[in-house]
């Protein structure tokens, strides 16, 4: 078990203690953990009910609308907790941000344009695609419109390091 593991069971074994009956001392010694640790989960437990079924309403509601945001997700939930709490709850279940990217749906034209472009080069043979070099698909601006959000990975960073871009037209 991870350490954020280890403290979910450990904070459901103290309201369980509690729901028992047992008096916060006790619970602190046979967990071995501090009088005050045991008080504030019972203390959270008792004002935000159980924190497990918070935490998946936060990611379900992610997961049902990708494009929210945490202030509506808080809002959205009624919940009493800071809007850095909500961001943190869906890094921790693997949800991150990103900007979606934005572009034009392709007309009838441009569907059929591309359809009869693949099927061009749909009989070609091994020899003409070994020489082929493939790209995953890039959007091109030639303007600066608006803030743009872009994660690169090693192989990215080195082409550009290593490209040099010359200006003709207005466009790279």
């Amino acid at each position: 078990m991870n350490r954020q593991q280890t403290a979910i069971v450990k904070h459901a074994q103290i309201n369980a203690l509690h729901d028992e009956g047992l008096s916060s001392r006790v619970i602190a010694q046979r967990l071995a953990v501090s009088h005050t640790t045991v008080q504030k989960w019972i203390h959270r437990h008792e004002e935000t009910g159980n924190l497990l079924d918070a935490d998946e309403a936060i990611q379900q509601a992610v997961r049902d609308d990708p494009f929210t945001n945490a202030v509506s997700i808080r809002e959205q939930l009624q919940l009493d907790v800071n809007t850095q709490t909500v961001r943190q709850r869906l890094r921790e279940g693997g949800l991150r941000h990103s900007i979606p990217a934005r572009k034009e749906r392709l007309s009838e034209e441009h569907q059929a344009a591309r359809l009869a472009y693949a099927r061009q080069y749909v009989d070609k043979g091994l020899d003409f695609w070994s020489r082929v070099v493939f790209t995953d698909e890039k959007t091109f601006n030639s303007t600066n419109h608006g803030i743009v959000h872009n994660l690169e990975t090693l192989l990215l960073t080195l082409v550009r390091l290593c490209t040099e871009y010359v200006l003709k037209f207005g466009t790279y």
